[in-house]
């Protein structure tokens, strides 16, 4: 999920669904979203994550995933107490 001027949409994102994908690699739009964004962090007004872990809930529609198991409940909250102790940090 992600919100955008549209300018800077047209400018920066717009043309990426057009990207040949690699061979041998299955193309992801939302990570050639992210791979387009990552050099601009630090911009004003530019957020590459949320200040909260989101929270989903039920079964997602891939990979067979159950976002309430006690396994992904787990996960989460680990992940929420993680993010809010180092925000700059992937997990």
């Amino acid at each position: 999920m992600f919100i955008a001027e549209r300018e800077f949409f047209n400018r920066e994102l717009r043309q990426l669904y057009l990207k040949e994908p690699e061979p041998g690699h299955e193309f992801n739009l939302e990570g050639a979203y992210f791979e387009a964004l990552r050099p601009l962090a630090g911009y004003p007004g530019l957020s590459l994550r949320f200040p909260v872990e989101p929270r989903f809930a039920g079964r997602a529609g891939h990979w067979h995933k159950d976002y309430d198991s006690p396994r992904a409940v787990f996960k989460y909250q680990v992940r929420r107490v993680l993010r809010r102790l180092f925000p700059r940090w992937w997990f």
